[in-house]
């Protein structure tokens, strides 16, 4: 079949490139799992494959790609021929079939048969496809059909199947060089089934604002006719001045008529422009509503899970292996999470520097796997969930784990820090050294790694979206690389603070709390401001002096000053500001290529008013106020402390969803563990068996409520002193006594609710 309409073979085309795409994906997930023997019904398999291949040689037939329809119809008949064999491809067919596969992902992106070197090894497929399948069939089975698709010429020696081709990692697909093509995303039906209904409320919207038009009109209307009767009223008044008799008269009772109408008219007006703003105050609640609503809903149109681009790493670990001459497996755990597209398209390269890290430092060789009592293959974990408003993945080896004295060894090598303050910085801030550029652990340098390239690369990009990179490790038993990422970059929440009269804008995820201090409060610890809080130091800064402002005068010592307490890859930061402004939800702009990147600064950002402001960058105001090489002893041994202890629990007794999630939010962004019980009787089933440091519970439940709850942990004797906040709609002083009563450590009323209050009250009773 061929297509002459270039339009249509434009649209066709597109929609190629997205199918094909999806049947290769699946296609090299298949042969990975055949590859490791990890199906369990191996017709069914090799049955599902061969279908695959069926399908994309007919897609590609429709736009007369022969090499690649030719290419899947030989793999679709090799793999038919296995099944009905009733066995597994041999061992050195999967590294052709790889290698294809990745040729087979480019051309079918760029849409055009073939050429040269590819065109040869897609040829040498083919071919191999039919030896194989001849080899596999029964004796008395008739041969298989060998039809030679037209393929461009190539030289005769390049079409010779003789040894597997090396293993290499997937080929990248590229789009055409002119950029025609458009980007795509599918979108579930029921998503688009929301944004029509959020559509159809605004068509609502809008015939109530023209309803309301309608009104102003009216009452412009009568606005009118009551100036008309005003100018009347005066000339009236103005002839009464002079008149007299039986024409005074007249005149008064024509100014007392025009008087009343004019009444009227101030009445009706009066009536009518407060039930306008009384509809105009619903209607601008309802827009408001759902323009939120439609906010989401784009949103959520535009996230995939994190399935789409993990899947496909499988293939890279493998390969990686193979090179390194190792054996991994990789295991994905919660790859139905979804996040926004944009930021999928910004992980993908960390994540794979990331991998191929993990094979090629951490996996060991089967020999030392064995030699150490663990299994030959090595296991690697990609764990993916959703924190609040944030996505994290865990990348998570079972390897050798990361030698810090080398690392130490290697950053003096290099002159990122001497050797005798070196000496004393705590494992992980070592272990950070392995972010910065040209640091390498490894003696032998090969094509995948050993230049010290990669892990600066993948800081810098995740850094560049707000978000944060951590490593932990353990001699003997691996490493753990997290990742924590906003789930979408279209906007993010940020607290608004103002320095010498100007308003900047800091990541609300970076942000652990807030206080207010007087001066006194901040101590010098080896020449470095900082606060103590929960027993350890927090340095802490002015941010006008680190963004290099003009000095203001001197606080007077009974002043509180303003400090948010950023926290950034297990760093902490107390920043000292004049002013909170607000929390606000805004869209973050880059400050173009000539500011590409500018020291505390991450963007750029348009508030209400039109005012433009700043986005500062977190991490670096941490490394402005006190870098890495420099910092005291005692406050990188605390920093390294507080990472080291293990976060406190909290549970949340809420029957309310909408409650729970917010205070749900608000602790985990405070650093906090949360486990979340709809009522009382959830919560001490949970208790009888877990433990939790905290309980802040609600007293209006189904159930067990939060007067009973309280009691009955009170009989507890393990419990009797776990710090327990009610948080409730009940704002009665003889509620709050009863509750006291019961056992409660502190009692807040949802309607005077303040988060930082709240964080406030937790942190004295724990």
């Amino acid at each position: 079949m061929s297509i002459s309409d270039e339009d249509i073979r434009a649209a066709i085309s597109e929609t190629f490139r997205v199918e094909a795409d999806e049947h290769i994906q699946l296609l090299n997930r298949l042969l990975l799992r055949l590859e490791q023997g990890v199906v369990d019904d191996l017709g069914a398999c090799l049955d599902e494959i061969a279908r695959e291949a069926h399908t994309l040689k007919g897609a590609s037939s429709i736009l007369g790609l022969t090499v690649i329809q030719e290419t899947a119809h030989a793999m679709e008949e090799a793999f038919e021929t296995f099944r009905d064999a009733g066995r597994p491809a041999p061992a050195e067919f999967y590294d052709l079939l790889y290698d294809a596969l990745d040729r087979l992902g480019v051309w079918c992106q760029r849409v055009e048969d073939p050429d040269g070197e590819d065109a040869a090894a897609l040829v040498a497929l083919q071919e191999a496809c039919r030896r194989y399948a001849v080899a596999a069939a029964p004796i008395d089975a008739a041969p298989v059909p060998v039809a030679i698709a037209p393929t461009p010429p190539v030289p005769s020696a390049s079409v010779k199947f003789a040894a597997p081709p090396r293993p290499r990692e997937p080929v990248e697909a590229s789009r055409d060089g002119d950029g025609s093509t458009e980007e795509t995303i599918r979108v579930p039906i029921r998503k688009l089934d929301s944004l029509m209904a959020q559509i159809g409320e605004l068509l609502i919207a809008r015939i109530r604002n023209d309803e309301r038009m309608t009104g102003i009109r009216d009452l412009q209307r009568e606005l009118e006719d009551a100036a008309k009767d005003w100018t009347k009223l005066k000339d009236v008044s103005r002839l009464l001045v002079h008149a007299s008799g039986r024409t005074e008269r007249t005149l008064t009772a024509k100014r007392q008529e025009l008087l009343d109408r004019v009444e009227t008219h101030l009445k009706t007006i009066g009536q009518r422009t407060s039930a306008l703003n009384q509809d105009f105050s619903r209607d601008a609640m309802h827009v408001s509503i759902l323009t939120d609503n439609l906010q989401e809903d784009i949103k959520r149109a535009r996230m995939l899970p994190v399935a789409t681009i993990l899947d496909g790493f499988h293939r890279l670990v493998r390969d990686v292996a193979r090179r390194e001459e190792k054996q991994a497996v990789l295991e994905l755990v919660g790859t139905d999470t979804e996040v926004d597209k944009r930021v999928l398209e910004l992980i993908k390269d960390p994540l794979m520097h990331i991998l191929r890290n993990a094979v090629s430092h951490g996996i060991e060789t089967v020999a030392d796997r064995i030699a150490t009592g663990k299994p030959p293959a090595g296991r690697i974990v990609v764990r993916t969930g959703q924190v609040g408003g944030q996505i994290r993945i865990d990348v998570t080896d079972d390897g050798r784990g990361i030698d810090a004295e080398r690392v130490l060894d290697r950053a003096i090598e290099l002159g990122l820090v001497d050797a005798a303050h070196g000496r004393n910085l705590p494992g992980r801030e070592v272990l950070n050294f392995i972010f910065h550029s040209g640091l390498s652990t490894k003696s032998k340098v090969t094509d995948v790694s050993g230049r010290g390239i990669g892990m600066d690369v993948v800081r810098e990009n995740i850094q560049r979206v707000q978000g944060q990179i951590t490593l932990e490790t353990e001699p003997g038993r691996g490493s753990t690389v997290t990742i924590t990422l906003p789930l979408t970059l279209s906007t993010t929440k940020s607290l608004l603070v103002g320095v010498n009269g100007e308003t900047y804008a800091l990541p609300i995820t970076a942000v652990e709390r807030i206080l207010r201090i007087v001066p006194a409060d901040i101590e010098s610890i080896e020449d470095t401001p900082a606060l103590v809080l929960g027993g350890a130091p927090v340095a802490v800064a002015r941010l006008s002096e680190l963004l290099g402002l003009e000095a203001g005068d001197a606080p007077a010592p009974d002043t509180r000053l303003p400090v948010v307490i950023l926290s950034v890859e297990k760093r902490r930061l107390g920043l000292v500001v004049d002013s909170l402004v607000d929390e606000q939800e805004m869209v973050v702009k880059s400050l173009g290529k000539q500011l590409l990147r500018v020291r505390n600064v991450a963007g750029g950002t348009v508030v209400g008013s039109g005012a433009v402001i700043l986005v500062l960058n977190p991490l670096d105001l941490i490394a402005s106020a006190v870098p890495r090489a420099s910092m005291p002893g005692s406050l990188a041994r605390a920093t390294e402390h507080e990472a080291a202890t293990e976060r406190l629990r909290v549970m949340i007794v809420e029957d309310s969803i909408t409650t729970r999630t917010l205070e749900k939010n608000i602790l985990e962004t405070a650093g906090y563990d949360v486990v979340a019980c709809k009522d009382g009787a959830e919560a001490m089933a949970y208790l009888r068996e877990g433990t939790c440091d905290a309980i802040v519970s609600d007293i209006d439940m189904p159930n067990v409520n939060g007067f009973e709850l309280v009691e009955r942990i009170r009989q507890i004797e393990r419990l009797q002193n776990l710090p327990i906040l009610l948080v409730t709609s009940l704002g009665s002083e003889e509620d709050r006594r009863r509750g006291m009563k019961a056992g409660a450590n502190g009692y807040i009323v949802k309607s005077d609710f303040e988060q930082g209050r709240f964080l406030e009250m937790l942190e004295a009773l724990l």
